[in-house]
Formats: structure tokens, sequence, C-alpha cells
């Protein structure tokens, strides 16, 4: 007769050492490509042509050279010339890099470069001969065309390249310098942490199908317009909507049509009346349509006056609940119009679309309150447009569209 079947209820076969064996096994499969990671961006940690720069440096632009960045630099900016009246392309610096290079770009715009090699003599007599000096420092290389000297800074340790995202950074001079990280991709080049905030309820509502070259922001309280509106608004300096502007904070919005060059004023009415309102677009329009009147004095002087006729404009007024359209037309053909709500005032010479409109947005970088299209920059505009500095004008030319948020700068191809 058959032994009787024992079935042991307790040490039963579990797969918790196995389980606890795959956990070890992709921990250290981890930590390792942590380590192996680590130990390649070791070599991007000191930074030697950070160390060496010209005397007059205000800003350094700080680049890897990794595949990814050679690739992106060769397929958009291969035949940037960086320096003034110099042959060198941005990519010829780049493939004479080892692993990293920095521009370093002074107060007048000037723009020198440090490589992680020592050139030989034939490359520095080249330079030479279009009036930029080449100074060695053991496996480093200054090109210059300042006269102020180079010095030493110490050596500089950036840890964030330890990161594989980490692809170079920007340095701003001042009492003390600001490092702001850098990153390249197939659309474009993005500097983070530039904290430019901005109210996006001070965009107007325009025509879906508007064609924005630029958005610009203007904090309250500002001593003058942004130097590409100044240029281009066909609006005199002194009008009370552009003081209104500077005083209160705002946007203006400048767009492009069969007519020419569109402009959007735009910021908070506070306790203005509707009266108020016209007169403000009434002002406006008197100031671009004054006419010339010759006089003679009784002691035979010539003089001109410059006056306008308000007489010549026509005002028409329609009120809809909260909101308020004013339309003001001369005889010379000009129409001036004019949108107020509780929170927002509008002058525009173009139709302002409140209901069926929608908020201008970049289509370079998401959220973006500043914006333009880099075609606006053009023969006079670059200097004006970044304070004298050629070398930043030149660069963004290379590019389709500048744009800010509130905490990155995105310069798209």
């Amino acid at each position: 007769m058959p032994g009787a079947l024992n079935i042991p209820l307790e040490g039963q076969i579990t797969t918790r050492r196995d389980y606890a064996r795959v956990v070890a096994l992709y921990s250290a499969l981890g930590l390792g490509l942590v380590l192996a990671v680590v130990a390649w961006r070791l070599q991007y940690v000191i930074a030697p042509t950070l160390r060496y720069q010209p005397n007059d440096t205000a800003m350094s632009i700080h680049l890897l050279v990794t595949p990814n960045n050679k690739h992106l630099i060769a397929d958009h900016l291969s035949g940037l010339t960086v320096m003034a009246g110099s042959p060198v392309t941005l990519n010829e610096i780049i493939a004479e890099s080892k692993r990293e290079v920095t521009f370093d770009i002074s107060n007048d715009g000037s723009v020198s470069y440090v490589i992680d090699k020592a050139l030989d003599e034939e490359s520095g007599k080249s330079l030479a001969g279009f009036g930029y000096k080449t100074s060695i420092h053991g496996n480093t290389t200054v090109v210059t065309k300042s006269s102020n000297g180079v010095q030493d800074t110490g050596v500089h340790v950036t840890l964030r390249a330890l990161s594989p995202f980490f692809q170079g950074e920007v340095i701003t001079y001042g009492a003390k310098a600001t490092r702001e990280p850098l990153h390249i991709n197939a659309k474009g080049i993005t500097i983070r942490g530039t904290d430019v905030a901005a109210d996006e309820a001070m965009m107007p509502m325009i025509s879906a199908d508007a064609k924005v070259l630029a958005s610009l922001t203007v904090p309250a309280n500002s001593l003058q317009l942004p130097v590409l509106a100044a240029e281009l608004l066909p609006i005199p300096a002194d009008s009370r909507a552009l003081a209104m502007l500077l005083a209160n904070g705002g946007s203006i919005l400048l767009t492009e049509d069969k007519a020419g060059l569109g402009y959007y004023l735009s910021f908070a009415p506070g306790d203005m009346t509707v009266d108020e309102a016209a007169s403000l677009g009434k002002d406006m329009m008197n100031r671009v349509s004054l006419a010339t009147l010759a006089w003679t004095t009784s002691d035979g002087t010539s003089y001109n006056e410059l006056r306008s006729n308000p007489a010549d404009i026509t005002t028409d007024i329609k009120a809809e609940e909260t909101y308020t359209f004013i339309t003001l037309a001369n005889k010379a053909g000009e129409t001036l119009r004019i949108a107020k709500t509780p929170s927002l005032i509008t002058v525009a010479n173009r139709e302002i679309s409140l209901e069926n409109g929608a908020r201008p947005a970049s289509t370079c970088l998401s959220d973006a309150h500043t914006w333009l299209a880099t075609s606006l920059i053009t023969g006079q505009t670059p200097t004006m447009l970044l304070n004298n500095n050629r070398a930043a004008a030149m660069f963004l030319e290379n590019f389709s569209e500048v744009a800010i948020n509130n905490n990155r700068t995105k310069l798209c191809w």
C-alpha cells in the first residue's frame, strides 16, 4: 500500500532571491553607465579656453566641440565669418579645436577666440596678415585684435559639464559674472536663465492670419523705446501714446501686409475716458500730418511754421458694452484705430480684432513674450539694435527668429 502523500506547507520555493539578483544586476549596469558617462565628460570639466582672454572682454561664449555640435554648426553656420576682416570661418575654428572653443566679445563688439590647441607658426602669420595676433599659452591659443593684452583668469572648473546635456554656456562679466547654459539642437540655439518676465495680458488680439514680424515688450517706467521700434514706427517719438506706453509698460507689435508695416501699441488704460482715448489718437494723427506754412515778418525775416488742422480729422466712436472702438481718418487717407477695454487700450494702423482675433505667438519659442524676425535686421539696424555690438548682429543674421520667454532666449535657424 503506498505511503501517505506528504505536501510541505512551509518553506515553499520563492522568486524573491531571483528578483533581488535582477535588481542588483540592473543597478550595477546603471551605475556602470553613469560612471562611464562621467568618465567621458571629465575631459570637459577643466575649461582651458576660459582661462586666457583679452583684458576688455565683456562676454564669453564657451562651446564644447562634440560630434553633435560640429554637425549642427556645419549645417547652419559653416560660412559664418566670426571676426571682422578675417577669412577664418566658424567651421574652420571648430575644426582646429580639440574639445572646446571660447569666443570673447569686447565692449566695442570686436571678437576674439581661444582654442585648446597651440597654433602653428604658419597659421599665426596668416592671421597677422589680417591684423590679428596670436598668443600661445601652453596648449591654448588666443587670437585677438585687441591692443589691451591678454590676461590669465586662473583655472576654470565647470562641474555642470559632467552632465551629458551640457553643451556650453554664455558668461557675462560685470560686478559678478553670470553663467547661462547654452543648448544646440536641430531647431536652433537656446540660452537658459535669462529671467526676463513680461505680462502677456499686454498683448493685443489681432487677425489670426496676420504676419507678425516682431513683438516687443516694454517694461514700465522705460526711458526710451526699443531701438528697433523707434527706427521703424512712423510715429513721432514725443507723441502722448508712446509716452504713456513707456510710463505704464506694454507691448509693440509689428506686422507686414500688402500695405506695408502695421503696428499695434498696447498698454493699460488706467482711468482713461473715451474722450481722452480719442484725443490720444488725434494727437498722433496731427503729428504725422503737419503742414508747413511760410511766414515773412515786417522786417523781411522768413520762417516756416509747422501746424496741423484738427478739422481735417474725422472721428467715429462705437461703444459695445465694455468695448469702445474709435476710428480716426484724415484727408490723406490715413486711418488710425483705437480699441479700449477695461484692461487694455490698443492703438493701431490696422484692424483690431477683439472677438474673432487671436493673441500673436512665436513660431520659435513657446510662451515667448518678445520676439523678432531677423529679416528686420538690415543695413543700418544691427548695430543700433544690439548696442553697437556688430559681432552679435552678424551672428543673428544667420537665424530666422530670436525669441524670449520668462526664462529662456532662443535663436531659431
